[in-house]
């Protein structure tokens, strides 16, 4: 709140991206192996930017790099600012390149009409429905039926928040195939991300 407040929110996001850009291309030279997508979160403030789309565009283009390896995930909330034009800068950007994933679906004010509208190449399913797993037995129809408008919608899914074995096991019966959490990894800073990567490679 105190970035946003103070603007802070949209040079320390550019910074954010240009970071990840780096660490990308820096494994890319040094044959580091990571197949995955980097994720980078977008405020509202930097989507309403008027410059937005141009200032990613350039600092992805210092890089050797394909832009589909970049993630940009947005909130529902975030949409909820000026949502026609926020649609149409995802818009360009997808058309750029870049992937675009909606984070902590489920949790926001948007209405499952204009889903369809947003372009997106993922949803990540918000950590609140996975810790409901734990608390019961029950179907859990809710979280049954954002995997299927996930699937319908032939989009990638990620469930958040996965700390235990059985949680992912009754996602796997739901038709869950990736997931984030603490059952996998804690946060890793980078150094420690890279050496883990340089691990996986030797193993292979």
């Amino acid at each position: 709140p105190i970035a946003e407040e103070t603007g802070l929110i949209h040079p320390i996001g550019l910074w954010v991206l240009e970071q990840a850009c780096k660490d990308l291309s820096r494994w890319h030279e040094n044959g580091i192996p990571f197949q995955g997508h980097m994720a980078v979160n977008v405020s509202p403030w930097q989507l309403i930017s008027t410059n937005f789309v141009n200032e990613i565009k350039r600092i992805v283009e210092q890089y050797p790099l394909d832009p589909k390896r970049i993630m940009l995930e947005v909130t529902e909330s975030t949409l909820l600012h000026n949502r026609y034009e926020s649609i149409a800068k995802l818009e360009q950007l997808r058309h750029l390149g870049f992937k675009i994933s909606l984070d902590d679906f489920g949790t926001g004010y948007s209405s499952l009409s204009y889903l369809k509208d947003i372009p997106l190449d993922q949803l990540k399913i918000d950590k609140s429905f996975i810790d409901e797993l734990d608390k019961t037995d029950d179907e859990q129809p809710l979280l049954a039926s954002i995997y299927a408008i996930g699937i319908h919608m032939h989009l990638a899914i990620i469930a958040e928040g996965v700390e235990t074995q059985s949680q992912c096991e009754r996602l796997i019966s739901m038709g869950g195939k990736a997931f984030q959490g603490y059952l996998f990894s804690k946060p890793l800073t980078e150094s420690d991300l890279t050496a883990w990567l340089r691990g996986t490679q030797r193993t292979r």
